[in-house]
C-alpha cells in the first residue's frame, strides 16, 4: 500500500506514462520506423522529468505485435500501411513505474480488430470494477476470464496484471501476478496494472488494452488511461 508521500511519485510517474502514450498515438503512422517511435516516446518521458527506463519497452508491429513481450527486434522494421502496433510503455519516476498498453491499427481496421478491442475494453472495465477493498486478485482475474469467454474468446492468458511499486532493473513488475484463485486481498492504496490481451494466431491479429489503477475506499481510480476507442491512424 502506498503512503501519501509515495502517491506524489505515483501521480508524477502516471502523468509521464500518459504523455509517452500520447506521443505513441501521434507517431504511430505508416512509414515510421520502430526506432523513431521508441526514441520519440523516450524523449517525452525523460524530458518531462522521468528517469531512463531500466526495462526495454515491448514495441512491435506486424506479426511481431502478437508476441511483443518476447520480441527482440523492437528497434527494427517499419510500420506498414495496414498494420498493427502493440505498445507497452512503462515510465519510472524515482523508481515508481506506471504502465499503459494498447494496440494501434493503421490504415483500414479489420472488423476482427474492432471486435477484439471491444472485448478487451469490456474485460478491462470489468476487472477495474472488482478492484475494491475486500476483493481478491483471483476475483479480478475471474472478471477477465468471464468477460472474454462471454465475448467468444475462450483462449485467454493465465494472468491479467500485477501490482506496481518501487522496483529496480531488470523489471518493473511487483509480485504477485494476478491469476486464477489468487487469495491476496485488495486494500486501499494498492496500485495495479491490468492488461487485457487477445491473439488470433491463425489470422495473425493482435489486440491489447491495459492501464494502471489505484485501489481506493470505493471505485478504483484510473491513473493511466488507455483509449476506450480503437486508435486507427
Amino acid at each position: 500500500m502506498k503512503s501519501a508521500a509515495e502517491l506524489v511519485y505515483v501521480r508524477k510517474a502516471s502523468a509521464l506514462t500518459q504523455a509517452a502514450h500520447e506521443t505513441a498515438n501521434r507517431l504511430t503512422v505508416p512509414g515510421v520506423s520502430l526506432a523513431k517511435l521508441r526514441g520519440g516516446m523516450l524523449a517525452t518521458a525523460v524530458e518531462g522529468g522521468g528517469d531512463p527506463p531500466g526495462v526495454r519497452w515491448p514495441i512491435a508491429c506486424g506479426r511481431g505485435a502478437m508476441v511483443v513481450r518476447y520480441y527482440t527486434g523492437s528497434g527494427d522494421g517499419e510500420v506498414g500501411v495496414d498494420d498493427q502496433v502493440t505498445h507497452e510503455i512503462g515510465v519510472p519516476f524515482r523508481h515508481y513505474y506506471f504502465v499503459i498498453m494498447h494496440t494501434i491499427v493503421t490504415g483500414k481496421a479489420d472488423p476482427r480488430h474492432r471486435a477484439m478491442f471491444a472485448a478487451c475494453r469490456a474485460a478491462l472495465d470489468a476487472c477495474e470494477d472488482r478492484l475494491r477493498p475486500g476483493r481478491t486478485l483471483g476475483d479480478v482475474y475471474a472478471a477477465h476470464a468471464e468477460t472474454f469467454i462471454a465475448a467468444g474468446y475462450p483462449k485467454i492468458l493465465n494472468a491479467c496484471g500485477y501490482p506496481l511499486a518501487a522496483t529496480y532493473p531488470p523489471t518493473w513488475v511487483e509480485q504477485p501476478i494476478i491469476c486464477r484463485d489468487h487469495p491476496l486481498v485488495l486494500r486501499p492504496g494498492m496500485v495495479v496494472f491490468l492488461y487485457m490481451i487477445l491473439q488470433d494466431m491463425e489470422a495473425g491479429l493482435a489486440m491489447s488494452l491495459g492501464e494502471t489503477a489505484l485501489v481506493t475506499e470505493g471505485e478504483a481510480e484510473r491513473l493511466t488511461r488507455a483509449p476506450r476507442e480503437l486508435v486507427v491512424n
